[in-house]
């Protein structure tokens, strides 16, 4: 973990004084964090993902940056077929710089859909400070999705964005952190792009899927129903397939039951969305 972080340190005291010189109007950059996160509240396990933040002049769009390999492949060699990115981080958005407001996509079972927010967030200066890559930082801590943040700046560089929908400090973040350490943001790489990224592959749309425009409460009650009875359209026989244990085999006569409570407990255990707000509320069973 040492030489990691002492990798990603070098990488930045070389990125970040170059950045801090250029003039930023109507320049494109990628910031690139690595997030370490909690998907179980009942576990200290961490999930690692790395997250993009791409800033134009227009807009800023954060989402996985597997979505950018995937893209890569899709793009190189469109003969082999699609090419599904998996993401451990599944948040993504974009946020219109000139009105405010942010459009989040999500995927639920076979679905895509689209939903709008306003994320204002107040921040409060701290006179804490250190040293991050070379540069003297500032602590700041704000409260966004029912969780606190502590967030270190840096105000020689001159964006006021960070990672995920964290923006608004008069300097760029280079790292922050809810305070139970559920997620924790680092920055580890900056990059000038010759242009806006094009995401529309896999962002504005879902591999040429368009997303369904549907509020967060909808989706909410669709995740609800299926909680509730997610074998349904099996047991009806609306849908066909089989299913395996966690050997491979194949099971002949499902125990429908006694999979639904198993699926329900993972899907309680894994309520811990980076706002908390976002939460769905599963019915006791």
């Amino acid at each position: 973990m040492a030489i990691k972080k002492m990798k990603k340190l070098i990488k930045l005291l070389f990125l970040l004084p170059i950045i801090s010189s250029l003039s930023l109007f109507g320049q494109n950059y990628r910031f690139v964090y690595s997030v370490n996160f909690k998907k179980t509240l009942s576990s200290d396990r961490y999930w690692q993902d790395n997250v993009v933040t791409d800033i134009s002049e227009n807009t800023i769009k954060s989402y996985s940056y597997e979505f950018i390999v995937y893209d890569s492949l899709n793009k190189t060699n469109p003969q082999n077929g699609i090419f599904y990115a998996n993401p451990k981080f599944e948040e993504r958005f974009i946020k219109n710089l000139k009105t405010g407001k942010t459009t989040n996509y999500e995927n639920f079972l076979v679905d895509f859909f689209s939903y709008e927010s306003n994320d204002k967030m107040d921040w409060q200066l701290m006179n804490d400070t250190k040293t991050i890559a070379d540069y003297k930082v500032q602590k700041a801590k704000t409260t966004f999705g029912n969780r606190e943040w502590i967030a270190w700046f840096a105000s020689d560089i001159p964006f006021q964005y960070g990672p995920y929908k964290f923006c608004g400090l008069p300097g760029m973040i280079l790292e922050i952190a809810d305070t139970n350490e559920d997620y924790i943001f680092s920055l580890s790489q900056i990059k000038k792009l010759p242009g806006e990224y094009d995401t529309t592959s896999f962002l504005e749309t879902y591999y040429d899927d368009k997303p369904l425009p549907i509020k967060l409460e909808q989706i909410k009650k669709l995740k609800i129903n299926y909680f509730l009875d997610p074998y349904k359209e099996f047991k009806s026989g609306q849908k066909k397939g089989f299913f395996q244990d966690d050997e491979g085999n194949t099971i002949e006569k499902p125990n429908f039951n006694k999979m639904t409570t198993e699926l329900q407990k993972s899907i309680k255990d894994n309520n811990n969305p980076i706002e908390l707000d976002k939460a769905v509320n599963y019915p006791e069973k």
